[in-house]
């Protein structure tokens, strides 16, 4: 990652990682970015919204990240998701 200035909309000039177990193995990261915006401004917004989007792309977008996000991403239920009688997921 700090080898590819353009992964993330810049240069990565720190990050910080952490690796969780709790449930299915899963990573928290953090990065800084050179000459980010402050998420404090709609520019920031715009700048977190376009290197990492909360949406499912569409077919014609991002064909492969589109079926690998309905592969992985999305919830389905299972038996142990109202384990402990929760009512919810």
């Amino acid at each position: 990652m700090k080898r590819n200035d353009n992964l993330l909309g810049g240069k990565v000039i720190d990050l910080w990682t952490r690796i969780k177990n709790r449930g299915n193995p899963h990573v928290h990261h953090v990065v800084w970015i050179e000459n980010a915006p402050s998420f404090e401004t709609p520019e920031g917004l715009a700048y977190i919204d376009q290197v990492i989007p909360c949406r499912l792309r569409s077919e014609e977008e991002a064909p492969d990240l589109r079926a690998l996000v309905k592969r992985n991403q999305i919830h389905r239920h299972t038996h142990t998701c109202h384990r402990n009688n929760s009512e919810t997921c």
